[in-house]
């Protein structure tokens, strides 16, 4: 009977060996971590064109294309061929407002601009 416990042991023993080699369930599928295609599109240009986009604006009725963002007054008039001793104004919300030469306007596009004789001194 000795002989039985000691096959009934290493039966046991048997049983508790029979870990499941499951080590091809850690398969992480490769390539998965890599494939974004789409994330190292930058698109560089875009950035760029913010600044030096061409708007158009309007001195005394005709159209000019400059870049948008800051410019002085006598850039303005310069690129229309406005006389520097002409005064320029601004139309805003549908009133005409001077400009000081000296002054900075924010082009955004669709400005419209009028110049005219300064008053004053000479008639």
């Amino acid at each position: 009977m000795e002989m039985n416990d000691k096959n009934a042991k290493k039966g046991a023993g048997h049983e508790s060996g029979h870990e499941h080699h499951e080590s091809g369930h850690e398969h992480h599928e490769p390539g998965h971590e890599h494939h974004e295609p789409g994330h190292e599109h930058h698109e560089p240009g875009h950035e760029h064109h913010e600044h030096h986009e061409l708007v158009t604006i309007t001195v005394d009725t005709k159209p000019y294309k400059i870049h948008r963002g800051n410019h002085t007054v006598v850039a303005i008039k310069q690129l229309a061929g406005v006389p520097l001793a002409y005064e320029l104004e601004q139309l805003i919300d549908g009133k005409l407002t001077p400009l000081a030469d000296g002054a900075t306007v924010v082009i955004k596009g669709g400005e419209v601009f009028l110049s005219h004789p300064k008053d004053g001194g000479a008639s």
